[in-house]
């Protein structure tokens, strides 16, 4: 169902706090120039959107390293290089980046994980972090963050305009006034510098979603002929908002979005972006059962190197010209669902009859993702995560969205 804000915008009264605050002090901190930033339903400047024909030529392709994976991350810090680090935090997302003696971090993980990734940090020598970013209220990656910033200083903090219910949310936010950080909205075509890279906001483009994950604050960040395009939990919705704007170019590494669940990496996306590397942040085991097989057939079929965080830390290093990795990319493989698993050597006579639902409903909607399907479906719900609706009418006024692969 749609997301209900509050009778005042969480970012106004935070600003205004900000502004009484700042009449007592002098603040440490130039304010960004945000109050000029283009409205979210405004596409940005061309200027602003990077270039597709800034993609590395094939003759400079990165470099993988085959340095075998460890516990800790590697300490290089170079201020002549842009580091990425995609910080295995289990079922959920967390990613630094360093460049110039500039950082910024965006998520920190579930509930939980907040001190492995001061942890993390920790052993990177980070006391301070020059940009935060919560992509949106999910608890898998704004959870740890409250304690992060508890015990780190901050000095801006990017959100998306919009609000959630959760005592998770309510403590990231708490977190956010009481460290005296300047909060202000992800709007795109907003852009900054991270020492000698640059990054920019290419979403959320709309507002209203019925899913959270499509306020998924979007970033591309570049150095040179490198490019990340890092999309949080970004879905198709979002992709295709992106797409109809012309933000979306080459990008050298694409982290898929929502763990690599089949609701993410439209085909129409991932051809567009074209990356040379896939990383995904997800849990070994998670019940989710990311990445989806879906997912993953795109990336064989495309030939794109790809990173599962679950084996481990992967940190991505460039100059600009040349792009390592900490450790060689994984076998390509994902969990196989009870419906797809080979039922062959099964007794003719144990197999159930085929599903029919006559009295149950035309259509069967997942409580998790607000997807509607129909019974034939392979991609339908658990039993209890399932609701049923008698017309697709029904279903879409309850703000559900068609499912993508049996196209209800």
């Amino acid at each position: 169902m749609p997301i209900r804000k509050r009778r005042v915008s969480w970012l106004a009264a935070l600003m205004a706090l900000m502004l009484l605050l700042s009449a007592c002090q002098s603040p440490s901190v130039t304010a960004p120039a945000t109050t000029e930033t283009p409205a979210t339903t405004e596409a940005p400047a061309t200027t602003e959107v990077p270039a597709t024909t800034e993609a590395p030529a094939t003759t400079e392709a990165p470099v993988t390293t085959e340095t075998p994976a460890t516990t800790k991350p590697p300490v290089t810090m170079s201020t002549a290089s842009l580091e990425v680090h995609f910080i295995d935090v289990g079922q959920g997302d967390s990613i630094f980046l360093f460049c110039g003696g500039e950082s910024m971090l965006i998520d920190a993980g579930e509930n939980g994980k907040g001190e492995a990734v001061l942890a993390y940090l920790d052993e990177l020598g980070i006391k301070e972090l020059d940009y935060v970013v919560g992509t949106h209220p999910h608890s898998d990656h704004i959870g740890g963050m409250d304690t992060v910033l508890q015990k780190m200083a901050a000095k801006k903090v990017l959100l998306p305009d919009v609000e959630h219910t959760t005592q998770t949310y309510e403590d990231f936010i708490d977190a956010v006034i009481a460290c005296g950080a300047e909060a202000f909205p992800a709007q795109v075509g907003y852009s900054g510098r991270l020492g000698e890279a640059t990054f920019t906001v290419l979403a959320p483009c709309g507002e209203n979603y019925t899913s959270l994950n499509n306020y998924s604050v979007v970033l591309r960040v570049e150095l040179g002929d490198i490019s990340f395009l890092l999309t949080g939990d970004a879905e198709a919705l979002s992709e295709k908002e992106m797409l109809n704007a012309g933000l979306v170019s080459q990008a050298t590494v694409l982290k898929l979005g929502h763990h690599g669940s089949s609701t993410s990496t439209s085909q129409e996306f991932l051809d567009r972006v074209a990356p040379q590397y896939a990383v995904i942040c997800l849990g070994q085991g998670n019940t989710y059962l990311h990445p989806h097989r879906e997912t993953c057939e795109k990336l064989e079929q495309a030939d794109i190197d790809a990173f599962w965080t679950q084996n481990g830390h992967v940190v991505a290093i460039t100059n600009g010209r040349e792009l390592t990795f900490n450790r060689a990319p994984d076998t390509i493989t994902y969990p196989v669902k009870e419906e797809d698993k080979p039922v062959q050597d099964l007794p003719v006579q144990t197999l159930p009859p085929p599903q029919t639902l006559p009295d149950q409903g035309e259509y069967i909607g997942n409580l998790n993702s607000l997807k509607f399907h129909k019974p034939s479906c392979r991609s339908l719900p658990a039993e209890k995560n399932r609701v049923y609706f008698e017309s697709r009418q029904q279903a879409v006024n309850a703000g559900y969205e068609p499912c993508g692969s049996c196209k209800p």
